[in-house]
């Protein structure tokens, strides 16, 4: 496997970050946010709508990114309908989106779904995975098109090592990846309030799948099957 960018916190620090944004300290590194036998990971406080966020700054633009990240929304409270992003992969000026993931509250129930975005800027939804309050990790394959007019760009996201959602003939010969961010950049919805989870963050470039961190217990994921069409 062609490793391009690892977040793991384990030297208690944001050392692996190129930068970050931590909203005067709501973002920081906690032995609590530690999720898949880890000693430490991402811990962010959600107490106002600002963004926080750390990114990696890759070496070069990659037309193909698989990343998988743990995720613990840890009884995060959010209004019916309101959302927070926790994932993204941008392109190579760092502004325009190629990919993000997004996590959503609805009727009682956390969902994450996959979006992916064509040369227009336009996004393309996928359908909803379900997941429990509990540690979860997410996985994208993400295939930036060949060439102009090329529709054969896709993304296939994975939770808990199951395909969830499968989105393929987009042009998106342009969003090709430079920056991989972690953490609500966009900010958060204004119902939305507590402290969720991010680790294990590991991103390459040649397609291989990564699947989880080797010699986690299965029991600390909540596997779950459930998509909403």
């Amino acid at each position: 496997m062609s490793v391009v960018a690892t977040v793991r916190f384990e030297s208690n620090d944001f050392s692996e970050l190129t930068g970050q944004s931590t909203d005067g300290g709501d973002f920081s590194v906690a032995s609590a946010a530690a999720l898949a036998g880890t000693q430490y990971g991402g811990q962010f406080v959600v107490d106002d709508t600002n963004a926080m966020y750390g990114y990696v700054q890759l070496a070069a633009n990659k037309s193909r990114i698989v990343a998988r990240i743990y995720i613990d929304p840890n009884g995060l409270t959010m209004g019916n309908g309101e959302s927070i992003s926790f994932l993204f992969l941008l392109k190579s000026d760092g502004s325009t989106p190629a990919w993000r993931s997004r996590l959503y509250y609805s009727s009682g129930q956390y969902y994450i779904q996959s979006i992916i975005y064509n040369d227009a800027g336009g996004e393309n939804v996928s359908t909803s995975s379900a997941i429990t309050d509990d540690v979860h990790f997410v996985e994208v394959d993400l295939v930036i098109a060949d060439n102009p007019g090329d529709n054969d760009g896709s993304a296939t996201m994975y939770i808990d090592d199951s395909q969830e959602t499968s989105q393929t003939g987009h042009d998106n010969d342009d969003r090709d990846v430079r920056y991989v961010v972690l953490g609500p950049l966009w900010g958060a919805d204004g119902g939305t309030s507590g402290t969720f989870y991010l680790d294990e963050l590991i991103v390459n470039d040649d397609g291989a799948h990564i699947g989880p961190l080797a010699n986690v217990p299965a029991a600390m994921h909540s596997y779950r099957r459930r998509r909403v069409d």
